[in-house]
C-alpha cells in the first residue's frame, strides 16, 4: 500500500451546542487538515496520484468554511461544529469533490484534523 498526502491551514469559529463550558462561547481555531489518499500501485508515470488533483479538491472544500462561523455554515446550521463532525464534513465533501476523478484503486484513506498543536480528530472512513 503506498499513501500519499496533502495538508491546507484554515481559520473558523465556532460555539460548541450543549455544556462545553468555555467553548460554548463563540471562539475560532486555526485549524489544520491532512487528507491522505491510499491505493495498491503506482501509475506508468510513477506516482499514485496527481497531487495537484488533491490539492485544489481540498482547496476548493476549505473554502466552504474558511473564515467563516461554522454555526451559520451548512451542515453546521443543524449539527453541534464539533472537530469530530467537520473532520466527518472535510471527508465527504471532499470524497464528493473527487468522485470519479481518482486513479483506479485510489481512495481517501484518512482525513486528520487539528483543532490546536494539540488537539486532533482522525477519521478512517466516511462517517
Amino acid at each position: 500500500m503506498i499513501e500519499v498526502g496533502i495538508e491546507a491551514q484554515f481559520y473558523a469559529t465556532h460555539a460548541l451546542r450543549g455544556d462545553f463550558g468555555k467553548a460554548s462561547l463563540t471562539h475560532g481555531h486555526h485549524y489544520r487538515v491532512r487528507a491522505v489518499f491510499a491505493g495498491g500501485g503506482l501509475n506508468q508515470d510513477g506516482v499514485l496520484v496527481d497531487i495537484t488533483l488533491i490539492e485544489l479538491a481540498l482547496g476548493s472544500v476549505v473554502s466552504k468554511i474558511e473564515a467563516r462561523h461554522l454555526n451559520d455554515t451548512e451542515p453546521f446550521t443543524a449539527q453541534n461544529p464539533t472537530a469530530e463532525l467537520l473532520a466527518g464534513f472535510l471527508w465527504k465533501e471532499l470524497e464528493a469533490g473527487l468522485q470519479g476523478r481518482l486513479p483506479k484503486g485510489v481512495f481517501l484513506s484518512d482525513v486528520t484534523l487539528w483543532e490546536s498543536p494539540q488537539a486532533f480528530v482522525r477519521i478512517t472512513e466516511n462517517v
